[in-house]
């Protein structure tokens, strides 16, 4: 009896081990099996595509007219901003100290904002014209007496110095698109002060710029700015 149950054991014991070796191979396999497969997806990755189509805009020229009256003669950033239509410097005053004409009180000036509508990566320019700003009998003209300064606008507070001169000056002046880059063109207009070496009391005016004197005719003076916008 003793020997039918160590041969039962026995037995038992074989078929346990059977198993074991069973099981050890199945994960094996299993193993041998998942591992190409996780490889597979690691060297598939999905790939997906984004596009977008963005249509042709060319031959705009965006202006935008503004008068500019001066609240702190040193500080421009007071200064309060209107539409405006034309560059009417209206009925002048005569300042009785310094012997000139400006405008009337409070003082200002204006801009011309210039946006151009392109994205077709081609190079453009934009040409400044005049003509003389006479009087109704053409005697006498205000050429020399208003400024013109072109600025690179790069928000609505940081610019950048183009070219200053006198309105005399101002023709045919051109600016390309590789100027403008990351901004736009703003022209301000103003009449001379005869402020040229005192920062501290406003605008200096820019070369070749003179107060209104009582050399000047009375009357009406007008003349007109054409800016053009052309490929280059």
């Amino acid at each position: 009896m003793k020997a039918v149950n160590r041969f039962i054991k026995n037995l038992e014991k074989k078929e346990v081990n059977k198993m074991k070796k069973n099981i050890l191979w199945t994960l094996i396999a299993l193993l041998l099996v998942i591992t190409p497969i996780s490889l597979c997806f690691a060297a598939n990755p999905t790939i997906v595509q984004i596009t977008a189509s963005i249509p042709l805009a060319t031959g705009g020229l965006n202006a935008e007219v503004s008068k500019i009256v001066v609240n702190d003669p040193v500080d421009p950033a007071d200064d309060d901003w209107s539409p405006a239509t034309t560059l009417n410097f209206g009925t002048l005053q005569f300042d009785d100290v310094d012997f000139v004409f400006r405008p009337a009180d409070p003082a200002f000036y204006f801009a011309i904002d210039l946006g151009v509508i392109d994205n077709s990566g081609n190079p453009w320019t934009l040409t400044h014209t005049r003509t003389s700003v006479r009087n109704t009998a053409g005697t006498a003209n205000l050429d020399d007496n208003i400024n013109v300064s072109f600025v690179k606008q790069l928000d609505d507070v940081t610019a950048t110095d183009l070219l200053k001169v006198s309105y005399n000056n101002s023709n045919s002046r051109v600016i390309t698109k590789a100027q403008l880059t990351g901004g736009w063109l703003r022209i301000y207009y103003g009449l001379g002060t005869g402020n040229t070496d005192h920062p501290e009391l406003g605008t200096i005016d820019n070369p070749g710029v003179l107060p209104i004197t009582l050399d000047k005719p009375a009357g009406t003076y007008s003349g007109q700015v054409t800016i053009t916008l052309a490929s280059s």
